[in-house]
């Protein structure tokens, strides 16, 4: 299959509007998004996705389903994963799911229902909003990731990640700069990871060509030419 222009648009957990667009083969239609939601009294990690990847933690990741609620008048979710790593609030909406993720053992529905009771949530089928009420709570690091079969992409907005473009020159492509970064723990090569920047978005694409899933260099080549994802308003 022949590379072609792809292109997608998606609301993020923020309310701001982003558009993707590569050449690709292909692109999953769903988008990922994980950021942290804190205020003086919690601090737990968030996770928007569609309402099949609830089904992924327990088919393939160990989680099991302990609980079964329901959260103004939508199906909540209490999972524990079987390796005692931790247990995840799932609260599913008419689109999408919202995954809270906690990182001790001794499961606490209060605890999911204390975090939702801070959020305004909008789910539509563009996306779901996620607005915390008004008081301390707020939220910090998000990133969206989309898959495609040039590699995974993990984009920012551009004001909330310019520490990660680097200084020196990158090489010029169709819609910003890329730059390729080798990846050392303890003095061992552990793969390369690229940084492509572009006015409104940076983003990070692992070099995945030696770890068979499928991604060739002509794919990965393909998208770090053509990528161009811009966060909007």
């Amino acid at each position: 299959m022949q590379s072609t222009a792809l292109s997608a648009k998606a609301l993020a957990p923020n309310g701001r509007w982003v558009s993707f667009a590569c050449r690709a083969r292909s692109m999953q239609d769903d988008w990922y998004w994980n950021f942290r939601l804190v205020s003086a009294t919690i601090g737990v990690g968030i996770s928007v996705t569609d309402r099949g990847y609830p089904g992924v933690l327990i088919e393939t990741q160990g989680n099991n389903v302990v609980q079964q609620l329901t959260y103004d008048n939508q199906p909540l979710q209490i999972l524990l994963h079987s390796g005692g790593e931790g247990w995840h609030g799932v609260w599913t909406g008419p689109h999408h799911c919202l995954i809270m993720s906690f990182p001790d053992d001794q499961v606490d529905p209060g605890a999911v229902t204390t975090v939702l009771d801070q959020l305004v949530l909008t789910d539509t089928a563009a996306g779901l909003v996620v607005t915390p009420r008004a008081g301390d709570t707020t939220t910090w690091s998000l990133y969206g990731v989309k898959f495609t079969s040039g590699g995974a992409v993990t984009m920012y907005a551009a004001e909330d990640a310019a520490g990660l473009v680097p200084a020196e020159p990158g090489k010029a492509v169709e819609h910003g700069h890329v730059w390729a970064k080798s990846l050392e723990v303890d003095g061992v090569l552990r793969g390369r990871k690229y940084i492509h920047a572009g006015p409104k978005a940076v983003c990070t694409i692992d070099d995945e060509t030696e770890k068979n899933l499928g991604v060739g260099a002509v794919d990965q080549e393909e998208l770090l030419q053509s990528l161009d994802v811009r966060w909007g308003v």
